[in-house]
């Protein structure tokens, strides 16, 4: 099981978590009660906006059409970007809870 840490400064210390691999991002976030804001759960308002960082970074990583089209219409990528259907998977790349499955390896969850 992956173990997936939450850190953010509302956290008096960083959540530790294990996921199920396949789990979505937010499922995670729900169940364990972390403070994460988030709105629809779906795709479609970009509230739940986090960075990853793994060890298999940078790599590329395949995201949903829904999700370019979300962060495209919120400002945080431009048109090339949302044209990719793979992106460079970095620690900088804010990325949506909500369209975030959870692999084998470890994560580490900031906002």
């Amino acid at each position: 099981m992956p173990t997936i840490t939450f850190i953010h400064p509302a956290l008096p210390a960083p959540a530790v978590l294990q996921a199920e691999p396949g789990e979505v991002l937010i499922d995670v976030v729900r169940r364990a009660d972390v403070p994460l804001y988030w709105r629809c759960g779906h795709g479609t308002c970009c509230a739940c906006q986090v960075r990853i960082c793994h060890a298999q970074q940078p790599r590329d990583w395949p995201w949903s059409r829904k999700e370019r089209n979300v962060q495209a219409r919120h400002g945080l990528i431009d048109a090339s970007t949302q044209a990719q259907e793979q992106i460079d998977d970095s620690p900088e790349r804010w990325r949506l809870a909500c369209s975030l499955v959870v692999g084998e390896e470890d994560w580490e969850v900031r906002w």
